[in-house]
């Protein structure tokens, strides 16, 4: 059996700590890029991705407290109905299955892979591997894996999470493709007819 306690805090550093500042500290040495420069700004695109900075920070916070604090955890609001062994299970294999294919996808973009866009920089446009089938194969591994955390602890706010994070991710493939178009023209235009959004 699971021990879904043990399981949330692998995810959490396996999401956090390797995805998102890993990735983004491995990048750094091997380019000088910093892929966090462009989310400080107060426009609708920097404000969007404000809201899913906070999503990927209470990720930590819900993992923690339901995996050591079980005396606050109510103020979570658990989802009790859903606390069952198959919902969790599955929640396991979409969580951590969605973080090996969002791995992959960063693998395959290499040094194009970014968190925010910066319009200085022209990087190249990945159509291999995992984008031959989804434009935004890591945002798609992305959401999985959210609903996955979610199912592994059910509660009011990894629900809030993972109802924030699609509307948020929709609107930063909107701003990232808009860009794309800029940079790449018809050649981005060719790759959006052939390949679906998300899949």
């Amino acid at each position: 059996m699971i021990n879904f306690k043990i399981a949330i805090i692998i995810y959490v550093i396996i999401y956090n700590g390797l995805l998102i500042i890993g990735q983004s500290y491995f990048l750094y040495k091997k380019t000088g890029v910093n892929p966090f420069k462009k989310m400080g700004e107060k426009d609708a695109r920097g404000i969007n991705e404000k809201t899913l900075i906070v999503g990927a920070c209470l990720i930590p916070v819900i993992a923690t407290v339901f995996a050591f604090f079980e005396n606050i955890y109510f103020f979570f609001v658990p989802i009790e109905y859903l606390e069952i062994t198959l919902l969790q299970n599955i929640g396991c294999v979409l969580g951590f299955g969605g973080l090996a294919m969002a791995f992959i996808g960063q693998q395959q973009m290499g040094n194009s892979w970014r968190t925010g866009i910066d319009e200085n920089l022209k990087t190249k446009l990945v159509t291999h591997g995992l984008f031959k089938y989804s434009r935004n194969p890591i945002y798609l591994a992305l959401m999985i894996s959210l609903m996955g955390f979610f199912f592994m602890a059910p509660n009011a706010v990894s629900l809030c999470c993972l109802a924030t994070a699609y509307p948020s991710v929709e609107i930063k493939i909107r701003f990232e493709e808009m860009h794309l178009e800029q940079v790449h023209g018809e050649e981005f235009n060719k790759y959006k007819k052939a390949v679906g959004r998300w899949f």
